[in-house]
């Protein structure tokens, strides 16, 4: 019965949250996918020695507030909070990424992250997330092919924008790639807006690509160290305005509230 009257508490909460929605003044923009979706976008960067992954996770306004309300996260910069939920999330996001190199899976390690909490409609706060993430490669042999697999398990079945884009270094040639060296968003901060009703869905990618001769001996500092006090930045950026829309039609047409 406890249990019970807390899933529902949750719920009206949220209930409320949407009316709230049509209710407050549009003084901001509401989520350009919705008020219930979370986003993915993934930047990988082949280096001679190591991975880069560039995570951003997008979530609009609903979901933004059940994370709230399950982690404790105050949405306001430089709370308290957030520095135990990003360590948190650097880690539990992780498990969910899988990178694999010539059939052997590849291990990831959390570099840095961030989080922005842009406005969203009726002034609920929307969440934007960034991470930074680094694996070594395995070198065999400077005239191989090598095969990289990548695919993003988070948030699974979740309505949203799902990218992913690669990239060469500096000594790599990409030989043939599933998935564009351009992104589409912006790094999730500009919708194009013909895509919003039909946004791709893209969580894998297949990437073979081959290393220069000189590559794995140029002696550069390895993609996978990071020096003290020398962490990397990853901007993040507010979502630009898309379509025009009130509080009624930002909700139309998103998935029914699971009460349960």
């Amino acid at each position: 019965m406890i249990i019970r009257k807390a899933t529902c508490s949750r719920a009206l909460l949220t209930v409320l949250c949407c009316l709230g929605s049509l209710l407050v003044p549009q003084l901001s923009q509401p989520h350009p996918l919705g008020n219930f979706s979370i986003s993915h976008y993934t930047g990988l960067r082949i280096e001679p020695d190591g991975i880069e992954i560039r995570y951003l996770i997008d979530m609009a306004e609903i979901p933004t507030f059940q994370e709230c309300q399950e982690t404790a996260l105050v949405p306001a910069a430089g709370h308290p909070s957030l520095d135990a939920y990003l360590a948190q999330k650097l880690k539990s996001l992780q498990e969910g990424l899988f990178l694999e190199v010539n059939g052997t899976r590849l291990a990831i390690q959390g570099v840095w992250s961030s989080a922005i909490f842009p406005p969203g409609a009726g002034g609920l706060p929307t969440l934007k997330l960034g991470f930074l993430y680094r694996a070594v490669l395995p070198v065999e042999a400077t005239d191989a092919q090598y095969r990289l697999y990548y695919h993003d398990a988070n948030f699974p079945g979740r309505v949203g924008w799902q990218e992913v884009v690669a990239m060469a270094g500096s000594g790599i040639t990409l030989t043939h790639s599933s998935v564009p060296t351009v992104d589409r968003s912006q790094a999730l901060s500009d919708y194009p807006t013909d895509l919003l009703n039909n946004p791709p869905q893209v969580l894998d990618a297949q990437i073979f690509f081959t290393l220069a001769g000189s590559a794995a001996s140029a002696g550069t500092t390895p993609a996978h160290a990071v020096a003290a006090g020398s962490a990397p930045s990853l901007s993040l950026s507010t979502n630009r305005p898309a379509v025009p829309r009130g509080g009624f039609t930002a909700l139309v047409g998103q998935p029914p509230l699971r009460l349960a």
